[in-house]
């Protein structure tokens, strides 16, 4: 039943592409949450601030992410976005269950309609507003 606190709430397994200033701050707040970032991707300019953030998260390929969540969190710039999704569609990544959760930019749906099409929902946060000093 919901509400019930005699069980505890189901959490999510999250992998992060582009685990940088966004994604890396993002994951942090969903582990204080109870959930479990397992994977990311990052540059190497924001591998230490990653793992400063995500100590229990495992760095891995862009590709590897997706294949061990439950939620797969794409925080990369725009220009970057159609190339990764395209990609990881061919790679075969998506399955039945996961959510897609993104934070790129003025971008609308026809950007992740592989995605859509392999069965996975997607959700845009558009955070447009200045994240000062995260």
């Amino acid at each position: 039943m919901f509400g019930d606190s005699s069980s505890p709430a189901p959490r999510l397994r999250i992998g992060i592409i582009g685990a940088g200033r966004v994604g890396a701050v993002l994951g942090a707040a969903w582990e204080r949450s109870g959930h479990r970032v397992v994977a990311h991707s990052v540059g190497d300019a924001g591998a230490e601030r990653a793992a400063a953030l995500l100590p229990r998260s495992i760095r891995r390929s862009p590709e590897e992410v997706p294949r061990e969540a439950d939620l797969v969190l794409v925080a990369t710039p725009g220009q970057d976005a159609g190339r990764l999704v395209a990609g990881l569609t061919a790679a075969g990544v998506w399955r039945q269950g996961q959510l897609l959760v993104h934070t790129v930019p003025g971008v609308g749906v026809e950007l992740f309609g592989p995605v859509l099409t392999a069965g996975v929902p997607v959700l845009g946060m558009d955070l447009n507003e200045d994240l000062g000093e995260l």
